[in-house]
């Protein structure tokens, strides 16, 4: 694994793909507080929020099931709802951009490096978090859990920037914080960056094929 200064993106690369939560920003006190409010008005009160953080990059639905042990399709559809109800309004104005991150990403922006971003997020939340952020004209796409069939670790939202970008898989980089993201870029033959900004550790992230492990975007080389 290499070590955060050693990071470097390839010369070649023409664009730069990013999950959002806890990868380029940061809203996880709320949305811990609104699985929490969910989770207690069924009678689940003991699931620290510790475990409730780790599941931040699944859909909610698979977040729910982590959480409560449930596997009923219907029933989780129903937290689903109650919670994007209870979250979805305040969600933009309660998540910071990573100053590093968005450091990086104007970098992206002045060599030409073409950004999007493929979360399990929905797109408009996504979108109004960028435009608070004075963002919004750096990403090129956002495509968020609502635009594909299937979330990560399917590689369909990648594939999809890859071809409305015209990049083909060895010109991009997909970072992300959580191992599905790493499956996902695999799955998608894209290279893959860590971001060890989360819960899941920088050993984690390495488990799968990496071109670096980062903690902070700063670090991160743009050409070799």
């Amino acid at each position: 694994m290499k070590t955060d200064n050693e990071v470097r993106l390839p010369k070649h690369v023409k664009a730069c793909i990013f999950d959002f939560d806890l990868t380029l920003a940061d809203g996880s006190p709320w949305i811990v507080a609104c699985y929490q409010e969910v989770l207690h008005r069924h009678g689940f009160t003991q699931v620290p929020d510790s475990v409730v953080r780790s599941t931040i990059g699944l859909t909610v639905e698979d977040s729910f099931g982590v959480m409560t042990g449930k596997t009923d399709a219907d029933y989780l559809w129903s937290l689903r709802m109650e919670y994007k109800a209870l979250c979805r309004p305040r969600m933009a104005e309660h998540t910071k951009f990573f100053p590093d991150a968005k450091r990086f990403v104007k970098r992206l922006s002045a060599a030409e490096v073409k950004c999007a971003i493929v979360s399990t997020k929905e797109t408009a939340v996504i979108r109004h978090t960028l435009q608070l952020c004075g963002m919004a004209e750096h990403f090129a796409l956002v495509v968020g859990l609502d635009e594909v069939s299937a979330p990560k670790p399917s590689p369909e939202g990648i594939e999809y920037v890859l071809r409305s970008l015209g990049v083909g898989e060895g010109e991009a980089v997909y970072f992300g914080d959580n191992p599905v993201d790493a499956e996902a870029a695999e799955r998608a033959g894209v290279a893959y960056v860590g971001v060890a900004k989360g819960v899941h550790t920088a050993q984690q992230l390495a488990a799968r094929p990496h071109i670096g492990i980062i903690t902070d975007y700063d670090d991160l080389q743009m050409h070799a």
